[in-house]
């Protein structure tokens, strides 16, 4: 009977459980807080390589809209080869990281000609940091 009335270390025992459930729900609530923090820095990571990518294929147009002879530089690139028009003098077929801002190396565009006739098939790649995205145009001239 003195073994069922001595009820001294049940509180103790009930503030543990209750502090225990009390560190597993926090636990949680940080690891689902951590996840959403990094989905939206690779959401906005993506953002700016499409931008990027964007940036490159504006450049891309207006080149071969107001230079009659831009397709004509690239005939000797692989199909699909990566060019580089970052000197509007020498246009050539090389893979060249065009930089959109010059203090962050991490933030550039690559791009790609391909001819699949009647199509002038142009992609530009844009980067940021570990994010990539891709456009891509065609048109017929």
């Amino acid at each position: 009977m003195d073994i069922i009335k001595n009820k001294k270390g049940v509180s103790i025992m009930i503030t543990i459980i209750l502090l225990s459930i009390m560190l597993v729900i926090a636990i949680g609530a940080t690891d689902l807080l951590n996840k959403s923090l990094r989905a939206s820095n690779l959401s906005g990571r993506s953002v700016i390589a499409y931008l990027a990518a964007e940036s490159g294929a504006e450049k891309m147009l207006w080149y071969a809209v107001n230079d009659e002879n831009f397709e004509n530089n690239f005939a000797a690139c692989a199909s699909g080869g990566y060019i580089d028009i970052h000197d509007s003098s020498n246009f050539q077929c090389a893979e060249y990281k065009h930089l959109i801002d010059s203090g962050n190396p991490d933030y550039y565009y690559k791009a790609r000609y391909t001819y699949a006739a009647p199509y002038h098939v142009y992609e530009t790649i844009g980067y940021f940091f570990t994010s990539r995205r891709n456009i891509e145009m065609r048109y017929a001239k």
